[in-house]
């Protein structure tokens, strides 16, 4: 809070006032240093909880305070530059008003964006990693394509960026960092200065924050192997839970991924299963999936592997093999898969990469079945590397493709509504976009003790 109220203090030469039973002084103003804040500070003579609301004329929406104090500072989030915001504040029966002007985006939250729309859209926020000019910035962009929040981290590639249950944006930061922010933009959680390198993804669940980490191992074929560890960090930074690949996994058996991605960190050693995508359950069980195996393999709390689901059917190899596909409609296969969610009801959602496509399996472990439910092709588009698929509100489901900087919005029926392919507006590569997770900054979250609620 002293934060805030350090950044919130730049008062104005005259105050908007009102007089009444709890007098009450209040001001906004733009942050300098990032486009998409304010800072709202309020004094009343009585200790009052507050709130400010903010509208563009289009959009509102209300931040609140329940703390019973004299004086308060709000942050406001969320803002796009692109006009004039006013803001009305409220403590007791006293209201002030006054108006927050636009600043500038910087250079490296520059985005061209075309837009196409073919039906109504589901869609709010979409927080990805990308910057322009060599920057690393995580980013929310709305469904018109404006910039509504950002954040620059230090290192050369923001890789992959989560919203998270606590309404904070987890970031890995190349591969040697994973930093947690508030929606405020303040720091609140980093691991850095690890032994081994981070691999690929970042999920929290609850207070614990798991990653991957890759390391290697010689083998008794005169083979080193790259495999990974999954690791689960408390919010100190401690290391409370550990499943390593190399103690339950033989990389002899490994089909193993011809690809280049280790080559500088680990030279000369194989890359047994590139484990590139992680998932928790709310039972804690760690849902993974092996690019290399083309695979996807659920393990529980004890370590345990419960089973193996392979996308060309149930032919084994190096892990357990438990379900057969079933087609009923459509093709159930998949490989170099990224982005596995085990969803409550035992579906699963990935993005195949070689087939351009978001696809859903139904799990039925006691009969061994995975049946096709549906797929979403990304049509027009090469998406062979990273990318993701998220659920949106009514059914619909939101495909980013990595590798042109698109996401596509489908309904609850699976027919394409919306598109947005991004570029940087002064011509530099748009960096990451490997992830596009849907949101809205305005529902219900909250930050530094204040919460914003959505009007309509």
């Amino acid at each position: 809070m002293v934060a805030l109220l350090g950044a919130a203090c730049h008062f104005p030469d005259e105050w908007p006032t009102t007089t009444g039973t709890v007098p009450l002084l209040a001001t906004c103003l733009p942050d300098p240093e990032n486009a998409t804040r304010a800072s709202c500070t309020m004094f009343q003579t009585r200790a009052l909880p507050v709130e400010v609301e903010v509208t563009d004329g289009v959009e509102t929406a209300v931040f609140s305070s329940a703390a019973v104090r004299t004086v308060h500072a709000l942050p406001i989030w969320g803002l796009h530059a692109e006009s004039e915001w006013s803001w009305t504040a409220r403590a007791g029966d006293e209201v002030v008003q006054g108006q927050i002007a636009p600043v500038p985006l910087p250079e490296a939250v520059t985005f061209d964006v075309e837009r196409t729309v073919d039906g109504p859209t589901s869609l709010v926020d979409v927080l990805l990693p990308g910057g322009c000019a060599g920057a690393s910035t995580s980013v929310v962009l709305d469904q018109q394509g404006r910039v509504r929040w950002y954040e620059e981290l230090d290192g050369e590639e923001v890789a992959v960026t989560t919203f998270t249950e606590a309404d904070t944006i987890l970031t890995m930061v190349d591969d040697d960092a994973i930093v947690e922010l508030d929606l405020t933009g303040q720091e609140i959680y980093r691991i850095a200065g690890l032994d081994l390198p981070i691999h690929h993804d970042v999920m929290r669940k609850d207070d614990l924050v798991y990653t991957l980490l890759a390391h290697t191992n010689p083998a008794d074929d005169g083979v080193t192997y790259i495999e990974d560890i999954v690791v689960a960090y408390d919010r100190v930074g401690r290391e409370i839970w550990r499943w390593d690949e190399h103690e339950r996994l033989d990389p002899t058996q490994a089909d193993r991924w011809n690809g280049q991605f280790w080559d500088d960190e680990f030279p000369g050693a194989v890359d047994a299963w590139h484990t590139n995508g992680l998932w928790v359950t709310d039972g804690f069980d760690v849902l993974l999936s092996l690019k290399g195996e083309t695979a996807l393999i659920r393990i529980t709390l004890g370590g345990a592997i419960t089973w193996g689901l392979y996308g060309n059917g149930s032919a084994g190899g190096a892990l357990p093999s438990s379900f057969e596909l079933v087609a009923d409609g459509g093709d159930p296969t998949f490989s170099h898969q990224h982005h596995p969610v085990l969803r409550p009801d035992g579906h699963v959602t990935l993005v195949d990469n070689e087939k351009n496509r978001g696809l859903e399996l139904a799990l039925d472990e006691a009969a061994g079945t995975a049946t096709f439910v549906s797929d979403w092709p990304m049509t027009g588009v090469d998406c062979n590397t990273q990318s993701s698929m998220f659920d949106l509100p009514g059914g619909g489901q939101l495909l980013t493709c990595a590798n042109d900087r698109t996401l596509i919005e489908y309904d609850a029926a699976g027919a394409e509504v919306g598109r947005m392919v991004l570029s940087c507006a002064n011509g530099a590569g748009l960096q990451g976009t490997t992830r596009g997770q849907p949101l809205d900054l305005w529902d219900g979250t909250s930050a530094a003790g204040v919460e914003v609620r959505r009007l309509e």
